[in-house]
């Protein structure tokens, strides 16, 4: 039986944090033999492929992933040196919830 978490992670602007999502973040994925995250502007995607008239301007990532740890999977985020780390968010949705949750994980200061 699936236990699927929907995750769309939003990460702060900087070539430090787009490296760290799609090394760091991503190699807790891979060390289980599972996919990671993907940008919305993966260049495996066609351009603008999301609705609206304007392409988006975040850095936005989507994965949906079967018996995630979930509270091993913040840690191992919070444990990663984000720039501007009070721009982080998780917004999670889990198999039995109704609507997604919107965690900043390092809250204000």
């Amino acid at each position: 039986m699936s236990v699927v978490t929907n995750i769309i992670l939003s990460t702060p602007y900087g070539d430090k944090n787009e490296k760290i999502t799609s090394n760091e973040v991503n190699a807790y994925f891979e060390r289980q033999g599972k996919k990671g995250f993907v940008s919305i502007d993966s260049t495996d995607l066609p351009k603008g492929w999301y609705g609206g008239s304007k392409y988006f301007e975040a850095r936005i990532y989507l994965g949906a992933f079967n018996h995630l740890n979930f509270e091993e999977f913040m840690d191992h985020i919070k444990s990663l040196p984000w720039e501007d780390r009070e721009d982080l968010q998780v917004i999670v949705k889990e198999q039995e919830d109704f609507r997604f949750k919107i965690i900043s994980v390092f809250p204000e200061e």
